[in-house]
């Protein structure tokens, strides 16, 4: 398809900074038809109304008010989609802690300079014991009307609920939503998409309620969550949600997340993420069809066309908007009351650095292009027919192997005698019978024993069992099973092996070790549904050896030591019969520790029932000492990010949690030492820096991950402003933060590490005295000097991982 000229009708250069929030549009005075309104995270709200009949108007500015803080979000409600055309629309305006309600006014029958916003309401959204930060909100979505019912997502993952007839309730989502993604309202459900690929539909109804809803549907994608849209109320026929991933567009029906269209694939040049869709809106909407606009961050546009009745979208026109080199389109949209286009009308668009424009399509091509590569309608069909023949010739060319036998140890421990469950089976999926030439089981002390060989068949399964007592064992053995044979249709031999190690249980209580100075131990209890203290020490010793774990074990305890402090599991299995649970105290001598091993306890022992109350207290007990490990362990635990290759979303994710927990350090006014700054920063190197040198992507990626890290670091210095308003530091650190070569990109990843890792040795630096103010705690420790050591570290790491050490 060719490349349509499209014609600016009115422009405006903003000033501050933006994100896909900071735009909305609808009729705040319906006498005179769309506004569009603007916000920046500095708090300048602008109210706009581009004039009809110009054709390059530079001015249209009717409103302009700032706040004393910043503005997160705007969003007029009832939207221009779903309004009518009498009833003025109210603005919400979201800042960090609370949402604020207006009106425009006017102060005559026209607006003009003289026009101002009322105050309508107030909504809080202070959350008790809850820090500043923490409380952030990053989202807004209304979800009721009648009344008034607003849902907003902060940054540490919480949903808070707020109503003037129920007030506030929160709701904490879970790690997956500490990367906030898209949020939306279709058929009475809040849609929520997290950094899982996941977006969840919970009953709007049901969130005022004491506890989170249970997902009516959760739809499951194979990328990341872009943008979703949602059809307008208004349609006769049920709305339907639009979700644009790096390369499709899927439309998704609101009731149950089922995809109702096939992927309309958009085969891009080169994949880039400078070419994934940024934004999305639906446009001209009748009872049958509407249209989707999708822009991408380099200023394309593409209109496709939904026929419900059509299996496939087709692409109706597309152009490009004119912006400048590192600049980012964040939000498009539809503007009805300009001169109408052969398709949308206006189409309203603002970029990263302020540029809002209002453009009118053309239908005359700006440059002859070859066939467009997306697949339309009439191709479809057939491409997927192709497909299937495709996929049935290579199935008849490759069949599937046969599935061989599976061999199984189950080794139960009592007081006094040791039994061995051995089992091998073969499935019934097989697709050939499996002739066996022994099973071979062999104890370290020696005890074997040969099953004769059989034949198995799919279904089969031959077992076995040996015994002995508890003393006859060593303290430490190895039990080994390895059953070979041949498929009947197959010469070559399957050979299966399975060991299972064997600690010798300890019996007798223990005594805890003292205590380092200054610091208290935290207890977390578990029930391990094995009696033996040797699962849990292999599994976490399997766990942790990322972090070089060494373990001593004493004669009646397990001590492990970590880098960050001294773990000791303790505790007499209290057996009720074989089966049963021993309870079991873990004992840290630091808080890092605890919390890593509390988060890491139910993905290593999912059957582990795990004392809450535990939790609260880990959570309440802040100290300086968690610093040192968390950028190092952040990026190796199970983080709900479920493709280990989203490594974006996981550094995000770890940016957000250290900025918590460097603000709930300040909060607790505890002195940072000199030493224990110089830890923080050796483990933060290791960790930054393997992180991100293992990201072998395009540049493109590097780019879009380095400025998605400076727009972090900088909200983040917004809101440190807020909490210490008194601060003479914030210029210095905003400072280096405006560095040229990184605002162009031209960068190498030791220094964005070096970057990163000084604006969070600069916030560890201080620390809060009564009065509020920050003061530098030590001026000894230069921050600088400790980050240059970034590169040298990550590539000495990168050298002996490629060495296998």
């Amino acid at each position: 398809m060719a490349l349509f000229t499209n014609t600016t009708l009115w422009k405006s250069d903003l000033v501050g900074d933006f994100d896909v929030n900071s735009i909305s549009r609808g009729r705040l005075d319906p006498e005179h038809g769309e506004q569009i309104v603007t916000c920046s995270i500095e708090g300048v709200l602008s109210i706009f109304q581009p004039s009809k009949d110009s054709k390059d108007d530079t001015g249209g500015l009717i409103l302009q008010h700032s706040f004393p803080q910043p503005v997160l979000q705007v969003h007029i409600e009832p939207e221009k989609d779903d309004a009518d055309e009498t009833t003025p629309a109210q603005l919400l305006v979201l800042h960090p802690d609370n949402i604020e309600l207006y009106t425009l006014q006017k102060a005559g029958t026209e607006i003009s300079d003289e026009s101002y916003v009322s105050a309508m309401g107030q909504y809080t959204l202070a959350r008790a014991n809850i820090l500043p930060l923490e409380n952030r909100a990053v989202n807004l979505a209304v979800i009721s009307r009648s009344p008034l019912t607003v849902a907003v997502q902060s940054i540490d993952a919480t949903l808070s609920v707020v109503s003037a007839s129920t007030g506030l309730t929160s709701h904490l989502l879970g790690d997956a939503f500490l990367l906030p993604g898209p949020m939306a309202v279709a058929s009475s459900h809040l849609l929520m998409a997290d950094c899982a690929y996941n977006i969840s539909a919970y009953p709007a109804a049901q969130l005022g309620g004491q506890t989170l809803p249970v997902p009516t549907w959760t739809s499951v994608f194979e990328d990341e969550v872009l943008a979703m849209a949602v059809t307008p109320n208004s349609t006769v026929r049920q709305p339907e949600i639009i979700v644009a991933l790096p390369t499709s567009i899927l439309v998704v029906t609101p009731t149950t997340g089922r995809v109702v269209v096939g992927e309309h694939l958009i085969a891009l040049a080169g994949a880039s993420r400078d070419r994934c869709p940024a934004a999305l809106s639906v446009v001209n909407w009748t009872r049958d069809s509407y249209n989707i606009v999708m822009a991408s961050a380099d200023g394309q546009i593409w209109i496709f066309r939904r026929v419900r009745t059509d299996p496939a979208l087709t692409l109706l026109w597309r152009s490009k908007i004119d912006i400048s080199t590192g600049d980012t389109v964040i939000s498009i949209s539809g503007y009805t009351d300009a001169p109408r286009g052969p398709l949308t009308g206006g189409l309203v668009s603002l970029t990263t650095e302020g540029k809002l424009k209002l453009d009118c399509l053309g239908t005359t091509p700006r440059v002859a292009q070859p066939p467009d590569e997306t697949i339309t309608s009439e191709t479809y069909a057939a491409l997927e027919a192709r497909r299937r023949e495709l996929r049935a010739e290579l199935r008849q060319a490759q069949p599937p192997p046969p599935v061989g036998p599976t061999l199984a140890l189950a080794l139960m421990i009592d007081d006094s005698d040791v039994t061995l469950d051995i089992a091998v089976e073969l499935s019934s999926e097989a697709g050939a019978s499996f002739s066996t030439e022994g099973l071979t089981v062999a104890w370290a002390g020696g005890q074997s024993v040969v099953l004769e060989p059989m034949m198995l068949v799919p279904g089969n399964k031959m077992a076995t069992t040996l015994s002995t007592s508890l003393s006859s064992l060593p303290d430490r053995m190895t039990i080994s099973a390895a059953v070979s044979g041949q498929f009947s249709a197959q010469e070559a031999l399957f050979p299966v092996q399975q060991t299972v190690s064997v600690l010798k249980p300890a019996w007798a209580d223990v005594t805890v070790e003292p205590k380092p100075v200054g610091l208290k131990k935290y207890v977390v209890s578990v029930m391990v549904a094995t009696p033996t203290e040797r699962h849990l020490t292999e599994l976490l010793r399997g766990l942790l050896e990322g972090d070089s774990l060494s373990a001593a074990e004493a004669k009646n305890a397990v001590t492990l030591k970590m880098p960050h402090g001294r773990v000791t599991i303790r505790g007499r299995p209290q057996i009720t019969d074989p089966d049963g649970p021993g309870k079991y105290k873990i004992v840290a001598a630091t808080w890092a520790a605890a919390d890593l091993i509390f988060r890491v306890l139910p993905d290593i022992l999912p059957n582990a029932v795990i004392d809450r109350a535990d939790e609260a207290t880990l959570s309440q007990a802040m100290d300086v000492r968690p610093l040192v490990p968390l950028v190092a362990s952040l990026l190796s635990r199970r983080q709900a990010v479920r493709d280990s290759e989203s490594t974006l979303a996981q550094w995000q994710c770890a940016v957000r949690l250290v900025s918590r927990r460097l603000v709930a350090m300040t909060r607790e006014k505890r002195p940072v030492e000199d030493a224990g700054v110089m830890v923080f920063a050796d483990r933060a190197h290791v960790g930054l820096g393997t992180a991100l040198e293992a990201m072998n992507g395009a540049r493109e990626e590097y780019t879009m991950a380095g400025q998605s890290l400076l727009a972090g670091l900088r909200a983040h210095l917004a809101q440190l402003r807020l909490i210490f308003p008194e601060s003479s530091h914030h210029e210095a650190i905003e400072a280096h933060l405006m560095l040229p070569e990184l605002e162009s990109g031209d960068y190498s990843w030791p220094e964005m590490v070096e970057t990163s890792l000084r604006f969070l040795l600069r916030r560890v630096l201080v620390s809060v005295d009564n009065g509020g103010a920050i003061q530098p705690r030590s001026r000894d420790v230069d921050a600088d000097a400790v980050a240059a050591g970034v590169g040298a570290i990550a590539e000495r790491l990168l050298d002996l991982e490629d060495q296998g050490l």
